[in-house]
């Protein structure tokens, strides 16, 4: 009996060490976030990096109104991009060790026009693009879905106007 539970305790301490990573999940979620003038440099928090420049700044708004995703998710916070970007400014990157699968909660900052996401690989070839809806009174924000094909640094980005990220999860 005694053997059985030494051999019970060994196995739940063999679980309780298997790398936390082969279950993580990242999560960058404005709500996270403290609330900024303007970005002008970059920022990094876990393995995302909030990229903007003096001349191409980025903002970390409080909503006066909570912002209801379309899965249910509530947002009090969003990233404002302030316009079209690039690898370099009004972007976020992350980096993966493996393939992934991405979601992006967003919408466009324009009340009646769809802008579009791009997703880049570190050599600046497009991988996915994403619909950002516009953001009429009443929208929720729309949840995206991609999938990176394996390691390497990623850049999301708008590739006209600007648009809200309320959060970016990488499983």
């Amino acid at each position: 009996m005694k053997t059985k539970i030494w051999i019970t305790a060994l196995m739940i301490c063999a679980l309780l060490t298997v790398p936390v990573s082969l279950f993580a999940e990242e999560m960058l979620s404005a709500n996270d976030l403290d609330p900024a003038a303007s970005l002008t440099g970059k920022m990094t928090e876990g393995i995302f990096t909030l990229n903007a420049s003096p001349s191409k700044s980025m903002k970390i708004e409080i909503m006066d109104v909570e912002m209801p995703a379309e899965d249910g998710e509530i947002f009090n916070a969003r990233i404002s991009t302030g316009g079209a970007g690039d690898a370099e400014a009004r972007s976020i990157s992350f980096t993966t060790t493996k393939a992934a699968a991405v979601t992006v909660y967003t919408l466009s900052s324009s009340k009646t026009d769809t802008r579009t996401l791009a997703v880049r690989d570190g050599a600046g070839k497009t991988i996915a693009e994403l619909p950002s809806p516009p953001s009429p009174a009443g929208a929720e924000a729309k949840v995206a879905a991609f999938q990176v094909p394996g390691a390497g640094t990623y850049t999301i980005t708008s590739k006209s106007g600007g648009v809200y990220i309320y959060a970016v999860i990488v499983k």
